[in-house]
């Protein structure tokens, strides 16, 4: 029995056609954005990669008055930064709106971040950064930030602020000498 020569080349096609087509699918697809920003750096470093830090703050006079774990790991100001459009994933820098954003050591649920306290005027970004935004305007060099008391609702879950102050701290601003090192 003489073998078909075409089932092989029937293989050949089928496998170079799905090749071709997966390789059109992987080209011509834009990837799915659920949001073109602003976005915030995870860190000082990731900052500067994406050439948007402005300076870093030194946590000073940390008051806590409660029993929560509180422990800022850094504290910097950057631009905000935003994608072009959905489709376009290059980054596109602000030239007036600027953010402050402060990491902890610690996951902001572990810690009852918006269920026992919030800070004012911050917000949750990730799991252990809170920033603030500042919408045509740069961020001041000492800033006194108020750790707020949040009250448990009728439901048993998180409820308001109650404005009773639990804490507080204050960012300073970190000046750079020629030499490229930080002072107070």
């Amino acid at each position: 029995m003489k073998k078909k020569p075409h089932k092989k080349i029937d293989v050949f096609c089928i496998r170079s056609s799905s090749v071709l087509i997966f390789f059109l699918l992987m080209t011509s697809c834009n990837p799915v954005v659920k949001s073109v920003g602003p976005f915030s750096s995870s860190s000082i470093e990731e900052s500067k990669k994406r050439d948007v830090f402005m300076w870093e703050y030194e946590p000073t006079s940390v008051l806590i008055y409660d029993s929560i774990e509180f422990e800022i790991q850094e504290a910097f100001a950057e631009k905000m930064y935003y994608y072009y459009s959905p489709s376009d994933l290059r980054y596109k820098v602000s030239d007036d709106d600027t953010q402050i954003v402060i990491k902890l050591k610690d996951n902001l649920s572990q810690l009852g971040h918006f269920e026992l306290w919030t800070v004012d005027g911050f917000y949750g970004t990730s799991d252990n950064g809170i920033i603030k935004m500042y919408d045509g305007t740069i961020p001041e060099d000492t800033l006194m930030v108020k750790i707020k008391k949040v009250v448990v609702n009728e439901n048993g879950l998180a409820g308001e602020e109650d404005g009773r102050v639990i804490g507080s701290f204050q960012l300073k601003r970190k000046l750079v000498t020629a030499l490229n090192k930080t002072q107070d």
